[in-house]
């Protein structure tokens, strides 16, 4: 009887249908593969291109990439200034020879300054993965200054200050170059289904190295001066290199006041998402 059942049996299991699949079945994933939500980079990083307005800087331009949900790289651009800036420089007794001085006059040098261009990189931390970050960066920031004056020069003697026809001509042209420590806080903010991003930040620049290098130019023309005897009785070679190094020590003063000051911030950003 066994022997004829088992044949039965087997013939039946060979033939029988496959189980049908379960509905919404879940399928199983590989052993040790992260969960998505793990995941710390970005599928794609985020790229902002904006226009930049701020304070010192005025105008310029910014690059962020962001790779992470909680960082970013940028680089920032801002373009130059010009000013103008009327700077007083004292008068100063180049030559005294036989009881007779011959001096530079008080006068008042129109500098046109031209602040910039900065160029800075720094990254941004988003501690909260939202809008609100903290940003430090590296900024190289120059200016440069071009003045030219010319004015009488004055013969003093014991009677007092007479007005020479000796033409005193100037030129000073002096650049700064800083290297400052950027540090911020701020807000970026997207909308219009993220292709619009709009920013603020707020902080400080701190000068981490200065150079100044400045050059004056002076030249003394004497060919109608008031006393032929005191024009020849007066080096004016030595004149003229005396009143270059005053002109060029009061264009480094000028500019030392900018070296070591630290300036606030204050930025906002408008671009495009792509």
């Amino acid at each position: 009887m066994l022997g004829l059942l088992l044949p039965n049996w087997l013939w039946a299991q060979q033939t029988s249908p496959a189980p049908a699949p379960v509905p919404n079945a879940t399928p199983s994933k590989p052993i040790g593969a992260p969960p998505q939500s793990l995941s710390l980079f970005k599928s794609r990083p985020l790229v902002d291109l904006s226009f930049l307005a701020s304070v010192p800087e005025i105008l310029g331009a910014e690059i962020q990439i962001q790779p992470l949900p909680w960082a970013a790289a940028w680089v920032a651009y801002s373009f130059a200034l010009p000013l103008r800036v009327n700077y007083r420089i004292p008068g100063k007794k180049l030559r005294d020879s036989q009881g007779i001085a011959l001096r530079s006059p008080d006068m008042i040098v129109p500098f046109d300054l031209k602040f910039g261009p900065h160029r800075a990189a720094g990254l941004s931390i988003m501690p909260f993965s939202g809008s609100f970050f903290v940003s430090a960066g590296y900024q190289r920031r120059s200016m440069t200054i071009k003045g030219a004056v010319a004015s009488k020069l004055l013969f003093v003697d014991s009677a007092g200050e007479t007005l020479s026809n000796t033409v005193f001509e100037a030129e000073v042209e002096s650049i700064t170059e800083q290297r400052m420590l950027r540090l911020a806080i701020g807000n970026r903010w997207t909308f219009f289904n993220n292709k619009a991003v709009l920013a603020w930040y707020l902080g400080f620049s701190k000068p981490l190295f200065a150079e100044s290098l400045a050059r004056a130019s002076v030249k003394v023309r004497n060919s109608q001066a008031s006393d032929p005897s005191e024009a020849g009785s007066i080096s004016l070679s030595d004149a003229e290199q005396l009143q270059a190094d005053h002109m060029r020590d009061r264009a480094n003063s000028f500019l030392g006041k900018y070296d070591s000051k630290t300036l606030p911030l204050l930025g906002l950003s408008l671009g495009l998402r792509i």
